[in-house]
């Protein structure tokens, strides 16, 4: 390109400074001309020392300084507004980019010009080791032990790597049921035959694992793989054991990537997910191709299109903004491009862990918004309804006092928060539905065509 157009690059920052250093070295790294892009971070009231951070060593990027917490969504309102770039490139603070990840970018808007959006191949931080656990699985229920029908095998509750916990960042890929919470940390229960995804920071490094297991059945096998080969073997029981063995410097060396996101998909349900989500890389997701919507952590829009959209909607702070923004874009006919060659790497939750009382609220919260603006009063009534008809679920368990104690106080407290904040919520997003529906140029009938891909990508994952 003879030309490169001029790029706003804007990261929201609160309480991140430990993330800032590697983020903005590889920004500053990018094969892109430097002067033909500006760098600006917003920092939504900090109390970790991150703006004197960036000042004394990154004095290129323009500092922000919000007088309160913006969200996500309101932060890169601030910044979309301070910025002069023809294009807007998002990037979240916990993320860093790869040498072409601009380029790249830049190159697909600037080929495609119905594409409002671009959207990158995000990858965890780390790389991962793929490790297979087979054991035997039981039915409690089917045993006399409590109501769970679920089939238990091996529970997962902590895991070491030299000697440091690593427990937050291993990924439970294949064969396990959701986290469970516990006054001692969260466990996750295994099926017959999982796949256990652990964080590598050393690759070509001689590594030593230890798992800390139990099983639900007091007589239990376990055997450990890696690829074809087999790693560990012994018996298992109710008490919990400390399983160790090694990883040679050429066993490191099977190390993968794993995906976080290429693009947002959407289903029947209003549901948006990351297209890939904790899937290993094996080159399935190369080709460039349209999708519903952008990851938040790594976008490029088009300001022209940000002009006729609109900006990210404030009410939702943070997660969903993104699907609900580009959902409006496909209201007024603009699409979204992934480009698996523009890479960025991202620590996952960096900044609010997932499934937190936090992260919970806003993403059962933010669904329900992005319905109500977007979709048909059918669809809306229908799920909205459930969500209530839920929480009535809910209180009749608490008070029953049923098999989970505390674990559905504190969801019943984190959906009544949601529901009180949906009826507050709703006035104000009935004004911004009856702009969104009286302005839109295509029929929910193309939307509703996404939401069938979504269904059929769900299937296959």
């Amino acid at each position: 390109m003879e030309f490169w157009p001029f790029v706003s690059i804007i990261t929201i920052n609160f309480n991140g400074k430990h993330f800032l250093n590697e983020c903005f070295s590889s920004i500053f790294s990018i094969d892109y001309p430097k002067e033909r892009y500006e760098v600006i971070m917003v920092d939504n009231t900090s109390t970790d020392g991150s703006v004197d951070f960036v000042r004394r060593n990154y004095p290129e990027v323009i500092l922000i300084e919000s007088s309160r917490n913006l969200g996500f969504a309101g932060g890169n309102n601030l910044g979309i507004g301070k910025s002069k770039g023809e294009y807007i490139a998002l990037i979240n603070n916990d993320a860093q980019v790869d040498g072409d990840w601009l380029k790249e970018l830049v190159l697909s808007a600037d080929k495609f010009p119905e594409m409002g959006a671009i959207t990158s191949k995000v990858y965890f931080h780390y790389f991962y080791l793929p490790i297979k656990l087979d054991c035997k699985a039981v039915v409690p229920k089917e045993m006399g032990k409590g109501k769970d029908t679920r089939k238990l095998g091996i529970r997962v509750n902590k895991v070491l790597i030299n000697r440091i916990n690593v427990t937050e960042d291993v990924k439970f890929i294949k064969g396990f049921y959701l986290p469970e919470k516990i006054k001692s940390g969260n466990f996750c229960w295994s099926r017959d035959d999982s796949v256990l995804a652990i964080p590598i920071k050393d690759v070509g490094k001689k590594i030593k694992v230890s798992l800390f297991l139990q099983s639900f059945s007091p007589d239990n096998f376990l055997n450990i793989t890696l690829g074809d080969e087999l790693i560990y073997k012994g018996d298992i029981g109710l008490k919990e054991i400390k399983t160790v063995f090694s990883i040679s410097k050429k066993q490191s060396y099977q190390v993968k990537n794993l995906i976080n996101s290429t693009g947002i998909f959407i289903d029947k349900q209003g549901y948006g997910g990351d297209r890939g989500f904790e899937s290993f890389d094996e080159s399935q997701f190369d080709e460039v191709q349209e999708v519903f919507g952008t990851s938040g952590v790594s976008a490029l829009f088009k300001r022209e299109m940000l002009k006729e959209v609109g900006l990210f909607d404030e009410d939702f702070f943070m997660y969903y903004e993104d699907l609900d923004l580009c959902w409006r874009a496909r209201y007024l006919n603009w699409k979204i491009l992934y480009n698996p060659k523009s890479v960025v790497r991202h620590y996952h939750s960096g900044s609010s862990k997932e499934w937190s009382p936090l992260f919970t609220f806003y993403v059962l919260r933010n669904r329900l918004l992005t319905l109500l603006k977007n979709a048909p009063f059918k669809m809306i009534i229908k799920y909205w309804f459930k969500y209530y008809l839920s929480i009535l679920y809910l209180i009749g368990h608490f008070f029953k006092d049923l098999l989970f104690g505390g674990k559905i106080e504190n969801m019943l407290k984190v959906r009544l928060k949601v529901a009180l904040s949906l009826l507050l919520k709703l006035p104000g997003q009935l004004i911004k539905r009856y702009k969104i529906q009286k302005s839109k140029k295509i029929n929910f009938e193309e939307i509703y065509e996404w939401m069938e891909k979504g269904e059929k990508y769900k299937k296959e994952m």
